[in-house]
């Protein structure tokens, strides 16, 4: 799998959160639209974020992320979705 690749949006998530295990962050919910995924993680203490991904030919790819929902991110045509 090529660097910054992954094998579904739950790994590409998290992935951004490994060097900080204090977060313990984890997947609280994933929602699918064809190519596209939203992930909302939990993190310590309190506190939520959200994570958009794309699939391509080389895997889930994280594109965009915040600490609160992101209008519109269904739409293909919104944000950087190319894989």
């Amino acid at each position: 799998m090529a660097a910054g690749y992954f094998e579904s949006p739950e790994a590409a998530a998290l992935a951004g959160w490994s060097q900080t295990p204090k977060a313990a962050a984890r997947v609280a919910q994933v929602t699918l639209r064809r190519r596209r995924a939203e992930v909302v993680l939990d993190l310590e203490p309190a506190y939520r974020e959200w994570v958009y991904c794309v699939h391509g030919a080389d895997g889930w790819r994280t594109t965009l992320s915040g600490n609160g929902p992101t209008p519109d991110w269904q739409d293909a045509t919104a944000y950087r979705w190319e894989p």
